[in-house]
């Protein structure tokens, strides 16, 4: 979302730059970033009588099939979970590979 984008470049600028946070200032922002755009989000799914016009029964944050027919979605998840936790097993063991060869044979 563009909007919840502008909004985490101003509070960088803002929190690094004229308060002077540093990183502590970038983590803020981060946090603030993603609460703006769930709240854009919420508020655009909502409260916008466009999309309520135009999908009046599709576009509602809460309804029975937002909690029902969660097969795929949780299917999805998990795959996407493995997928996250095999890529730190992965950067483990190439770094215990990493960690028995010389400096000379890894600078080659």
């Amino acid at each position: 979302m563009a909007g919840a984008g502008f909004v985490h470049v101003v509070i960088v600028n803002l929190f690094v730059n004229n308060w002077g946070w540093g990183f502590d200032g970038v983590c803020y922002a981060t946090a603030l970033h993603f609460f703006v755009r769930f709240t854009i989000s919420f508020v655009a799914i909502n409260y916008m009588d466009a999309l309520k016009n135009k999908y009046p029964d599709e576009v509602q944050f809460f309804s029975k099939e937002t909690i029902t027919n969660l097969g795929m979605q949780n299917r999805l998840g998990l795959g996407s979970l493995f997928m996250g936790f095999m890529g730190w097993i992965g950067f483990d063991i190439f770094t215990l590979i990493a960690s028995y060869l010389s400096s000379i044979v890894i600078s080659a």
